[in-house]
C-alpha cells in the first residue's frame, strides 16, 4: 500500500511539474525547458536545473517582471551542469533548441555553448547572437557542430547594415540533424537550411552547457543582453511546432483575414488574406474575387505555411437601407434636412442613415399660406394648390374686385366676384406661386399653381 501511495505521489509531482510548461511547448523529446519564472529551474521534469552566476531576473518580452534573465556581458552566466548524453541527446538523435533573446550591444556574445571548451573540436552545440567578428552587425550565427566529428560549421547568418536588431526580442530556433543538415529559424521564419558537410554521429552535448558564455577556452566573452524561454529537444522540431513557439500559442495563427468589413446590401466586397499561401474561404467565397453578401456573416480563411494549417476569421456586416414616410402640414414653407419646400406635394429625399446606407424619405406636404385664415370667415378658396381652375366661394353676395399677381408683382389676372361663386382659369399660367388680392382691405392669399 505504501508503495502504491509513493508511486501515486511521484506521478502527481511529475504532472505538477509538466503542468508548468505552456501548451505550445512540445514535450515529445524535451530534454529541458527553462522559462526563468523567478529561477533557472528546468520545468521539463528532467531535473536539469541551472546555477545562476551573477545574472539577474528582469521583465520578459511581455513586460512581466522576474520572467527572464539579464546578463551584463562581463561575468554573468547560468550553468546547466546535469545536461549530458544520458538525459539529453545521444549519438543517433537529431537536436533542436529554441530561445528568446534581446541583445544590448552588437557583437554581444554566445547564448548557448558547451562548458569547458578548450578547442574548436569540442563543442556540439553553440548558438551566437551578434557575435560574428568579421561583421559586427551579423545578427545570428548558430549551429557550430564539432567534437569527434573532427570539424565545424555554421548553420547560417543574417547580416544587417546597422545594429537595428539591438534591444529587440527575437525567437531563435536551430535544428542540427544527424546527417549534417542544419536549419535556422528566426521568429518562426525559415532563414537557412544547409549541409555543413559533417555528421555528429559520435557527438553529444557533453557534460554541461553554459547560458551566456563565456565562449572559446573561457576567453571572457560573455553575452550582454536578455535571455528567456530556452528549450532543448533530442529530435528535430517540425515547422508547425516552431511556429507555435514563436507565436507563444498552440496552433499559431500566421494567416490574417484582415479587418472586419461593413457594406450596404447590394454592394460588393472582396476578401483577401495575408501571411501565408493557398488561401481557402468558407461560404463559397473565392479569394480576391468580389461578391455581394445579403446578410451579416463570419468568413473563415484557412491556409498553410511550411505544412502548418492556420485559420482566421473576419465578419462582413451587411447593413440595410431604410424607408420612411412623413406627412407634414405647415404654413407658407417647410424645411427638411436642409431642403426648403414652398409648394404642397409629395417629395423624395435620399440621405445616409446611421449605418451609412440609403435612407429614403417620402414627404407628403400640405402647405397653408399667409392670409388664408383671414379670409376664411367670408371666402373659401379651393383647390390650393391647383392645376387649372381656382374657385372663390363667398357666404353672401359681394361686389369685390380681385387681382392675381405673379412672383415679380405683375398683374396677370383680374376681375370681379359675381354671385357667391367665382371661377378663375389659371390653365395658361406658368407653375409657381401667386398672390390673390380680394378687395382692398383683405390680406393677399398665396396661390400655388402646379
Amino acid at each position: 500500500m505504501k508503495k502504491q501511495i509513493l508511486i501515486l505521489t511521484t506521478a502527481l509531482l511529475s504532472l505538477s511539474t509538466l503542468a508548468q510548461i505552456p501548451t505550445y511547448v512540445p514535450t515529445n523529446g524535451l530534454v529541458g525547458y527553462w522559462p526563468f519564472n523567478g529561477n533557472a529551474n528546468d520545468e521539463s521534469g528532467n531535473g536539469n536545473n541551472g546555477t545562476v552566476n551573477g545574472a539577474t531576473l528582469t521583465a520578459d518580452r511581455f513586460g512581466i517582471a522576474n520572467k527572464a534573465y539579464s546578463f551584463n556581458g562581463l561575468n554573468n552566466n547560468i550553468v546547466l551542469n546535469s545536461i549530458n548524453s544520458t538525459n539529453s541527446t545521444n549519438s543517433t538523435n537529431d537536436l533542436s533548441f529554441s530561445y528568446w533573446v534581446r541583445s544590448s550591444i552588437s557583437n554581444s556574445g554566445v547564448v548557448l555553448v558547451q562548458n569547458n571548451i578548450t578547442n574548436s573540436s569540442q563543442t556540439a552545440l553553440s548558438s551566437f547572437f551578434g557575435a560574428n567578428n568579421n561583421n559586427p552587425f551579423s545578427l545570428i550565427t548558430v549551429g557550430h557542430s564539432g567534437g569527434n566529428c573532427s570539424s565545424s560549421g555554421n548553420m547560417g547568418t543574417v547580416n544587417t547594415s546597422s545594429s537595428n536588431y539591438l534591444n529587440q526580442w527575437y525567437n531563435i530556433t536551430g535544428i542540427i540533424e544527424n546527417n549534417g543538415i542544419t536549419t535556422l529559424f528566426i521568429n518562426g521564419t525559415l532563414i537557412q537550411s544547409s549541409n555543413i558537410g559533417l555528421s555528429y554521429s559520435v557527438c553529444n552535448i557533453g557534460t554541461s552547457l553554459r547560458i551566456a558564455g563565456p565562449w572559446w577556452n573561457n576567453d571572457g566573452v560573455y553575452f550582454n543582453g536578455f535571455i528567456d524561454d530556452i528549450g532543448i529537444w533530442n529530435r528535430a522540431l517540425t515547422a508547425c511546432e516552431i511556429q507555435d513557439l514563436y507565436a507563444s500559442q498552440l496552433n499559431s495563427s500566421f494567416v490574417s483575414a484582415g479587418i472586419d468589413e461593413s457594406i450596404c446590401n447590394g454592394e460588393q466586397v472582396t476578401l483577401t488574406a495575408s501571411g501565408s499561401q493557398n488561401y481557402s474561404w468558407n461560404n463559397g467565397v473565392v479569394h480576391g474575387a468580389p461578391f455581394s453578401p445579403t446578410n451579416t456573416l463570419n468568413y473563415i480563411v484557412t491556409a498553410d505555411s511550411a505544412g502548418c494549417q492556420s485559420a482566421d476569421t473576419l465578419t462582413v456586416f451587411v447593413n440595410q437601407p431604410t424607408n420612411s414616410t412623413l406627412n407634414e402640414t405647415a404654413l407658407d414653407s417647410f424645411t427638411l434636412n436642409g431642403q426648403t419646400y414652398t409648394q404642397s406635394g409629395t417629395y423624395i429625399q435620399v440621405i445616409p442613415n446611421a449605418a451609412g446606407c440609403d435612407s429614403t424619405i417620402t414627404l407628403n406636404l400640405s402647405l397653408d399660406f399667409t392670409g388664408f385664415q383671414e379670409l376664411e370667415s367670408s371666402f373659401t378658396i379651393s383647390p390650393n394648390p391647383t392645376t387649372d381652375e381656382l374657385t372663390i366661394t363667398t357666404n353672401s353676395l359681394l361686389n369685390e374686385n380681385y387681382i392675381l399677381f405673379d412672383p415679380q408683382g405683375r398683374k396677370v389676372l383680374s376681375g370681379s366676384l359675381t354671385g357667391t361663386t367665382t371661377e378663375l382659369d389659371l390653365s395658361k399660367l406658368a407653375s409657381g406661386n401667386y398672390l390673390l388680392q380680394v378687395g382692398e382691405k383683405q390680406l393677399p392669399v398665396r396661390i400655388v399653381k402646379n
